[in-house]
């Protein structure tokens, strides 16, 4: 049996690290991983859903004299308005988790997320998809939970860091959980071309091993990023300046309430 409290959810957001903060936590031994890494038990929509377990305990194999949480990582869980009524139906089952949420650049999030789809007939998605933007309008997902739980047991993490400093944010992570104690915290750095087409990996693997720095200016290689990634088959479509301005009117809201709220830097996004 596992106790109420004894569950740690990473609630989101999609493509936001959510894979790689999981793989951290669930290799620290008070921490039990789910059987699952992303079993969506509280969504409705979600292609996991369809294997849930009518015993959201089942899901793990929890020993009560080795462990303090259960870890599972469902992004389903902010994916407000297409997946309503996740908080409730956690609380109505009876948990009291701890929440982390992993935030990243709203602009970024939404290349990732269209491009994650785009071999899926039923999930491909124009890039300014409605939902596409509702998943990046973090405090719009992060009220739904407030309505349930206070401020003091929701975690907001920065992807960016995570890239940049994955032991800090762990260690971030565990402090929240009350594990930081103590804790030897190994880095896990994850591919920074893995979204990448094929002609920018071969470029950014011939710029690594040169002995000559990158002589473009970085507004010309965002530039040659957009162009390449919207021109090749399978490359990862870039949003527009037009695109981009509104986003960024739908999202702005949102942010400034982010950061005068939760204290959130929003700033390194351009809001």
């Amino acid at each position: 049996m596992i106790p109420p409290d004894s569950f740690a959810i990473i609630i989101g957001a999609m493509k936001s690290g959510t894979t790689t903060l999981y793989a951290h936590l669930a290799r620290h031994p008070r921490i039990c991983p789910c059987s699952v890494k992303e079993p969506e038990f509280f969504s409705r929509h979600q292609d996991h859903a369809a294997e849930r377990t009518e015993r959201y305990e089942a899901l793990w194999d929890f020993d009560p004299s080795r462990h303090r949480w259960a870890l599972e990582a469902s992004t389903g869980y902010t994916k407000y308005p297409m997946e309503p009524g996740v908080p409730e139906r956690m609380d109505s089952y009876g948990i009291r988790p701890r929440l982390v949420y992993i935030m990243r650049d709203p602009f970024e999030r939404i290349e990732s997320h269209r491009h994650s789809m785009r071999h899926s007939p039923r999930l491909r998605r124009k890039l300014l998809d409605e939902h596409h933007i509702a998943v990046s309008d973090y405090c719009m997902q992060l009220d739904r939970y407030r309505r349930v739980w206070p401020d003091a047991e929701i975690l907001l993490l920065d992807f960016a860091l995570l890239r940049k400093d994955p032991a800090a944010v762990v260690r971030q992570a565990l402090t929240f959980l009350d594990l930081a104690e103590g804790v030897q915290i190994e880095e896990l750095h994850e591919n920074p071309t893995r979204d990448r087409p094929t002609l920018l990996r071969w470029y950014a693997r011939l710029m690594s091993g040169s002995r000559i720095r990158n002589p473009l200016p970085a507004a010309l290689k965002a530039r040659a990023r957009e162009l390449l990634g919207n021109a090749f088959p399978g490359g990862r479509r870039r949003l527009s300046p037009r695109q981009r301005k509104i986003v960024h009117r739908r999202l702005a809201p949102g942010m400034r309430k982010l950061h005068d709220e939760w204290g959130f830097a929003v700033d390194r996004w351009g809001f």
